[in-house]
């Protein structure tokens, strides 16, 4: 589960931090829209490393960058959409992680 979500988080970071220039030459956000989606990629990168140390803390930062993400189509609309499909990308990283998880402790436990 844990290199799925990191997937989807740095991914993520990459997509919000292409839209920084999207902010800065057609919206009306400037400047201050701009570091706030630099803050909020930081966060996701930064949320990425706190999967190994704390998943379950993790898991809930990483449901509140798809909520900012979605919410970041306040400023340009186009997010909307791509919050959309990370959040969609986020819980099945999580639900099908998890079941990877499962299957490969059975095995292991089974194996001896």
């Amino acid at each position: 589960m844990k290199m799925l979500c990191q997937a989807v988080l740095g991914l993520e970071a990459v997509v919000v931090l292409l839209a920084i220039p999207v902010v800065l030459t057609l919206t009306s956000g400037g400047p201050l829209a701009a570091w706030a989606l630099a803050v909020l990629a930081l966060l996701a990168i930064a949320t990425a490393g706190l999967l190994r140390r704390d998943p379950r803390t993790a898991i809930g930062v990483g449901w509140v960058i798809q909520l900012c993400v979605v919410l970041s189509g306040l400023i340009v609309p186009a997010m909307v959409f791509v919050g959309v499909v990370f959040a969609a990308l986020w819980w099945a990283a999580i639900h099908f992680g998890r079941r990877v998880d499962r299957v490969d402790a059975e095995r292991r436990s089974s194996l001896g």
